[in-house]
């Protein structure tokens, strides 16, 4: 059984998509796989995804998650009924006591209490692996607010998950997406009696995207820089627009693919009007990749694992990425860059460093593809997870 915020078609971010392609995958594997997850409706209902069975119940706070924006008296609410709310299990027993699970793997719980869902599996001697996709276990906003990181958990974040470090050693098993995520809740003591834990990078299952995997951009005087994602300012869209606008080259382009809060990406599009900058908006990535010579990921706040580097590399294309996070973990001499964070000098060098050293990358895509599909192998994460679910079974 896995529980999660949201599920498809319902999606909220990266974590979505990769529990769609684990659940889908474990089914492929002949298990009896049961999805759990919220939705906006004041009534549960039962659907089906794919032939996977999903479970949505209602959300037992003030509004959904993720839908829309809140006023801050209702987002501080919210939190705090968040913090222990008994409610959330109201549903879950008698979907459990049916389904039976061997086990339960906990995805992103915004919406689901975690301290209260942690302890009800316990308590029902349900074994539970919670998977760690962010840092929301640490802080409502991800460690990150008014566009910068913070540096240590505050006072306010510190009252609010008083009980979720404290009910985390109720988790039987231990995920998490990077060595980083894993890392950071551990130094603050979170899960500090679980003893199995583990690092499983994510996946994707590449056959399900029909990515058009050996088109190559041709090769000309153009160096064509590519952005895909989320167009908001914790990206770092306008690091990467500043950097080019203010030194790029005769022979410079910039590709920028992804949409996001559309006054926020109007003012953007305004602000960095240029004929060598293009805004496709949101595109399949067969729309983008090839186009691009090299992929800029200049991300501000701490990506966990962040999967457009992934996708780049499946691709076959270079990355310049952002010294944050999971970043460093998936870039090496062989496959790009790091820069210094939310450094535009450093930016400029390492994009100039790709310039110079093109006919290498040009001549390394195939390896750096073949790698990407090594390392990120889809039936091999699932066995991975296999290994990690039979430990406690």
């Amino acid at each position: 059984m896995y529980i999660n915020s949201f599920y498809d078609p319902y999606i909220a971010g990266g974590a979505e998509i990769t529990l769609k392609n684990l659940v889908e995958g474990m089914k492929t594997k002949n298990n009896d796989v049961m999805v759990i997850a919220l939705w906006e409706e004041n009534t549960i209902k039962k659907d089906f995804v794919n032939g996977i069975e999903v479970i949505r119940f209602p959300i037992k706070n003030i509004y959904l998650p993720f839908k829309s924006k809140q006023n801050s008296i209702k987002r501080n609410l919210w939190h705090l009924i968040e913090t222990y709310n008994p409610f959330v299990i109201s549903h879950l027993e008698s979907v459990i006591n049916d389904f039976k699970p061997d086990i339960v793997s906990v995805h992103n719980t915004q919406g689901w209490s975690a301290p209260v869902l942690w302890k009800f599996l316990r308590e029902n001697n349900i074994p539970f692996i919670q998977v760690l996709h962010d840092q929301y276990l640490l802080c409502p906003t991800n460690m990150f607010k008014r566009g910068r990181i913070c540096q240590t958990q505050c006072n306010v974040c510190k009252t609010l998950r008083l009980m979720y470090k404290k009910n985390s050693n109720y988790a039987t098993g231990l995920v998490g997406v990077s060595s980083f995520i894993l890392n950071k809740l551990k130094n603050y003591e979170y899960f500090k009696e679980v003893k199995t834990h583990e690092v499983i990078y994510n996946s994707r299952n590449i056959k399900n995207f029909k990515y058009n995997l050996n088109y190559r951009k041709e090769v000309n005087e153009d160096m064509v820089f590519g952005f895909i994602g989320t167009l908001a300012q914790n990206k770092g869209i306008e690091l990467l627009l500043e950097v080019f606008k203010k030194n790029k080259k005769l022979n410079w382009k910039l590709l920028i693919a992804g949409n996001g809060k559309e006054e926020y990406v109007s003012q953007v599009q305004q602000k960095y009007q240029d004929n060598s900058i293009k805004f496709l908006g949101k595109v399949h990535p067969d729309e983008f990749y090839p186009y691009v010579d090299c992929v800029v990921v200049p991300s501000l706040w701490e990506e966990t694992l962040g999967m457009t580097v992934v996708e780049s590399f499946i691709y076959g294309k270079p990355v310049i990425g952002s010294k944050i996070g999971g970043i460093p973990e998936m870039i090496n001499e062989n496959n790009g860059y790091i820069f210094e964070y939310n450094s535009q000098d450093n930016l400029y060098i390492r994009m100039n460093d790709f310039e110079k050293n093109i006919k290498f990358w040009k001549e390394n895509s195939l390896e750096i593809q073949k790698n990407a599909k090594e390392r990120y192998d889809y039936e091999k994460w699932l066995e991975k997870w296999k290994c990690m679910y039979q430990k406690f079974i």
